[in-house]
């Protein structure tokens, strides 16, 4: 690749990169670092700092750190990383159908998934990694399931000829601008591409529609929330609970799933608190398995309180009602059954009141 396009090439750069992971899986650390430095200098120089390759190379980097133990380094990279990914799905995201939704989420959710291992991992010493992941979580939970499509559907059918025209107008747009994003520098400057421009004209498309349509508002109104609001929401005596399912990432993903719970809540510093509740086929059949028969037998159960909501207990101190969004094998009981060692069921002790995503 050097010797037919040169260092700085997309081409050049994108193969650095995957050398320079190959040696990071291989264990190989130093050889891993200057290939995906080289990959990264290239990628801004010649793609920019907001093309999803030079996104790719920031986790690159990030993944190098979090193996050296420079958790510093690897903590500032992968913020730089989810920042980015926001904005591509706000960017790209509106124009979609649903199958491209599909496809480019099933790109991007990786580098959650390598995320929240590696928070989990070092979440207690760094608990602003807690607060990023919870905010990842609910930014992205459901997202194939929002309402794009039924809105689009609704104007279609309103019959309001000049709101139709400025909607497609707009995801004419939006479509342009997310093939303009995977161009090179070079490649728009050759074809005289000022994507400062379109993008002000998709901006002031899309105020005239929210002008014009309480239909689009309500869409394009739902923006990306925080812990720092729900933390606010919340009496004193609440707490919301995200229980996290996600395969785990050691060097390479292991095909097993973790569990993590993570509690927001009124005076806890901006950043929820953290209990690893299990991971494996374990946790997620056998323990199911036993819970099932138990309820079918109409039997004593005196494990499953152990298993799923001990490690929780005691993030929910002086909390009654409890906002809990289930995530995984947690879909498939019921939290209201499970008995404490005292005899008093959950629901004895706690309001639990359900929700799809605590945001």
């Amino acid at each position: 690749y050097k010797k037919k396009f040169g260092d700085n090439h997309p081409s050049t750069a994108k193969t650095l990169h995957n050398l320079g992971l190959y040696y990071l899986y291989q264990g190989n650390p130093s050889k891993a670092e200057e290939n995906l430095k080289k990959s990264y200098e290239a990628r801004k120089q010649v793609l920019g700092e907001n093309h999803p390759d030079f996104n790719a190379s920031q986790e690159g980097l990030a993944l190098l750190y979090w193996q050296q133990g420079k958790i510093k380094e690897a903590s500032e990279y992968y913020k730089k990383v989810l920042d980015k990914n926001n904005e591509f799905i706000v960017k790209y995201f509106p124009a979609m159908n649903e199958t491209e939704k599909d496809q480019y989420w099933s790109k991007l959710r990786p580098t959650y998934m390598r995320f929240y291992s590696f928070a989990t991992q070092n979440g207690e010493k760094e608990p602003q990694l807690l607060f990023e992941m919870y905010n990842a979580h609910i930014s992205t939970k459901g997202i194939l399931l929002n309402a794009t499509n039924k809105i689009k559907q609704r104007i279609l059918a309103s019959k309001d000829v000049e709101l139709i025209k400025d909607y497609n107008l707009w995801i004419e747009k939006k479509e342009q601008l997310a093939r303009l994003y995977s161009l090179s520098k070079e490649e728009l400057k050759e074809q005289e591409i000022d994507l400062g421009k379109l993008e002000s004209e998709a901006n002031d498309l899309e105020r005239a529609l929210s002008q014009k349509s309480e239909i689009f508002k309500s869409k394009i109104d739902d923006k990306l929330h925080t812990i720092k609001e729900i933390d606010a929401a919340l009496a004193n005596d609440e707490a919301a609970l995200e229980i996290i399912a996600f395969q785990n990432f050691d060097k390479k993903f292991t095909g097993e799933n973790m569990y993590v719970a993570l509690v927001a809540g009124k005076h806890q510093h901006n950043h929820p608190k953290m209990a690893i509740l299990g991971k494996g086929k374990e946790f997620e059949e056998d323990e199911l398995k036993y819970y099932q028969n138990v309820v079918r037998s109409r039997k004593e159960n005196k494990v499953s309180y152990g298993v799923f909501w001990e490690k929780i207990e005691p993030l929910l101190q002086g909390k009654k009602r409890i906002f809990v969004s289930l995530d995984g094998v947690y879909n498939q009981i019921s939290l209201n059954t499970l008995r404490k060692p005292n005899g008093k069921f959950v629901v004895e002790d706690w309001n639990l009141t359900f929700v799809t995503n605590t945001r």
